[in-house]
């Protein structure tokens, strides 16, 4: 496990604190969370289903403001096109 440095935690504060107050929302339908990821439902739906998006159900599926905030800091340098094939990005110059 890599150590993080201090200027990097709050650098990722920063921008945790400016999304939320982007989105104040709590919680997001599919719907909603396929357009905040510029994807399509059928997608995030698979996210929920293999585990790596968190959520719940409220009538309907629903998922958590801070749920998708761990998702993209979990996978943020991976291609997580095929949800059963996620790959580190290895950027060549």
């Amino acid at each position: 496990m890599t150590e993080v440095s201090t200027a990097e935690l709050v650098e990722k504060l920063k921008r945790r604190q400016q999304m939320e107050k982007k989105r104040p929302e709590l919680l997001y339908t599919v719907a909603e969370v396929a357009e905040l990821l510029k994807t399509n439902e059928t997608y995030v739906r698979k996210l929920i289903k293999k585990g790596l998006l968190k959520s719940m159900v409220l009538g309907r599926v629903k998922v958590r403001a801070s749920a998708v905030d761990e998702f993209l800091e979990a996978y943020e340098g991976y291609d997580v096109t095929d949800v059963d094939n996620i790959k580190k990005i290895e950027i060549t110059q």
